[in-house]
């Protein structure tokens, strides 16, 4: 998977402890290819990435989803100090699009 942020500016908001959150959006690609004697992967029928692809729950060589992710983030007021994740919509991105390579 690989993660790029999006936009340049990022809302920030300064705590009374001098920590800040920070919310960041992040595009999330990931590649699936084809495994086992098949050397295929089928996305179950009406899932998000199934219909993306044109339903059926056909079979598929490799795929690319894109997908949409936040995460709220405090960032302490010492730099040396490690950030936190506080929440994240990790496990359940909002997928954008979904293309594949037919066997």
């Amino acid at each position: 998977m690989n993660y790029t942020t999006t936009g340049a500016d990022l809302p920030v908001f300064r705590l009374s402890t001098g920590s800040s959150l920070v919310a960041c959006t992040y595009v999330r690609e990931h590649r699936v290819s084809g495994v086992g004697a098949s050397g295929t992967v089928r996305f179950e029928k009406g899932t998000d990435a199934d219909v993306l692809l044109g339903g059926g729950s056909r079979e598929w060589r490799s795929v690319r989803e894109v997908s949409s992710m936040t995460a709220l983030i405090e960032v302490p007021a010492r730099k040396a100090a490690p950030a936190t994740v506080l929440a994240c919509d990790c496990y359940a991105p909002q997928l954008l699009s979904a293309t594949g390579a037919q066997p």
